[in-house]
């Protein structure tokens, strides 16, 4: 059987063939079929029946000096009428009677190119090639993606590995490659990021291989579970469009923003550390984006350059526009570089706002512990703006902020935080009379406003509304917890 387009998922028992098997029927046109890792299995398991409906690459990393163990690879490959994965350096030789994929793990130190690597698989008389670059290198990266035959008339798949590596290879299939690899949601065979394909359809919603699908992306330093990729892709399913969200972790964000071209990128969400970055590398979308310093938010224009504003300073100012018919009292507990900004813009606004300035550690700084006090005492709104921590991580926790929210008798509270590191001392006040707009509640509004300007075809009817945009962000949240 050759080898078809689209996801290979890696089993190594009969469980895992199971579920892939289970994963194929739910999803026929996106699975294309199995690798069974002998590796990974050990010499002495049992493997399960072959299957009849799916293809297969069969793959022993390692035994290239073991007679035995290749002659077991090569009659299973056999009996499963599959195509047999093979690393020369760490790999014997394929028999002629059995067609092989040239499988190569570059590092940095590697001296061929990639070109030179796919012309040595078609000497060798490989039916295709599988590239694998170095771990963390940015070119590399880029390189992966676009790889592809000129002419499509060699197969040829090129992918990054370690961290990144889910959603490179996420793309690089979209982007024309003829197949990539997968795991069942439940299982781990240990290799450095091999995505789920749970994943792949649930927070990604790619139901099928497409070509060059419109992509946006959230880009941060660290946003493999940031909530916006399944926000955006959730309500884009819903409505009908073959758009979806992607992620992409980096500590080099103008390199990423001269490839997002090569990417087919057409908005960007943008987390910490780079908003600042963000005023800067692009254009205002409007007079209001022109006095902020700090953008979460770049949509690509027909000119291909790039504008920028920050809907979290929007859904602030809505949110308070909302709840109070005048100019009332606010307090704005935060980060300097963060909270500034916001400050400036509800004084402008009319409002009073005092400042609790944090430091890293999420502690008081420089400022008067009495006076903060009395602040806070006296606001009719409180908003948490520290966003040092607005990164997407599952990491470590935010420790409680040092401020005793029961001294707060104000109206409403609004927490900035990420939802997945939200405090949990800021849920005390939902027990008191004062309105509560938590992290998951903000988050939802920062969506709604990002729609607006990310999907502009599809939004017709007005902005999505906020008992839907809520509900698409608990279903979110959901899937990380």
């Amino acid at each position: 059987m050759s080898i078809a387009r689209g996801w290979y998922i890696v089993i190594h028992d009969g469980k895992t063939l199971e579920a892939a098997q289970a994963w194929f029927t739910a999803h026929p046109g996106m699975i294309a079929g199995i690798e069974l890792r002998l590796d990974l299995a050990g010499e002495e398991s049992p493997l399960p029946d072959p299957p009849a409906n799916l293809s297969v690459i069969v793959t022993d990393r390692g035994g290239r000096t073991n007679h035995a163990r290749t002659t077991r690879r090569d009659q299973i490959c056999r009996e499963w009428r599959g195509t047999l994965d093979v690393d020369p350096q760490t790999d014997a030789a394929a028999p002629t009677d059995l067609p092989w994929i040239y499988s190569c793990h570059r590092t940095p130190d590697t001296p061929v190119s990639v070109q030179f690597q796919i012309e040595e698989a078609q000497r060798s008389g490989a039916v295709a090639a599988k590239i694998v670059m170095p771990e963390g290198d940015l070119a590399a990266r880029r390189l992966a993606l676009a790889q592809v035959a000129a002419d499509g008339s060699y197969p040829v798949v090129c992918f990054n590995a370690g961290d990144q590596s889910p959603i490179d290879r996420l793309v690089a299939l979209d982007c024309q490659q003829p197949w990539g690899y997968a795991r069942v949601p439940a299982d781990d065979p240990g290799i450095p990021g091999l995505p789920s394909i749970g994943a792949i359809v649930d927070r990604y919603r790619f139901r099928r291989c497409e070509s060059q699908r419109p992509l946006q992306a959230v880009i941060g330093a660290e946003v493999q579970n940031h909530l916006a990729p399944g926000w955006h892709n959730r309500w884009l399913e819903e409505n009908g469009s073959p758009a979806r969200m992607i992620q992409f972790s980096t500590d080099q964000p103008d390199p990423f923003l001269d490839e997002s071209d090569n990417l087919q990128l057409d908005a960007l969400s943008v987390s910490d550390p780079y908003q600042a970055w963000a005023r800067r590398v692009a254009r205002p979308l409007d007079e209001d984006a022109s006095r902020w310093n700090r953008w979460d938010t770049l949509i690509r224009q027909p000119d291909r350059s790039w504008v920028g504003t920050s809907c979290e300073t929007i859904a602030v100012r809505r949110l308070l526009q909302q709840h109070f018919s005048g100019h009332v009292t606010v307090v704005v507990v935060g980060l300097e570089e963060d909270s500034q900004m916001l400050a400036l813009e509800l004084t402008r606004l009319g409002y009073q706002v005092s400042r609790i300035c944090t430091r890293r550690g999420h502690g008081p700084g420089n400022s008067d512990s009495r006076q903060d006090t009395e602040a806070v005492e006296q606001a009719a709104a409180l908003i948490h703006c520290d966003r040092s921590y607005r990164t997407g991580s599952r990491g470590t926790k935010q420790p409680d902020s040092s401020w005793d929210l029961t001294r707060f008798h104000g109206e409403l509270a609004i927490d900035m935080s990420h939802p997945l590191q939200s405090h949990q001392q800021w849920k005390t006040l939902e027990s008191t009379a004062v309105t509560v707009v938590d992290s998951l509640h903000f988050f939802s509004e920062q969506m709604r406003l990002q729609c607006r300007w990310f999907h502009p075809g599809v939004v017709t009817a007005g902005e999505v509304t906020p008992v839907e945009a809520l509900r698409i962000a608990r279903e979110a949240f959901e899937e990380l917890q």
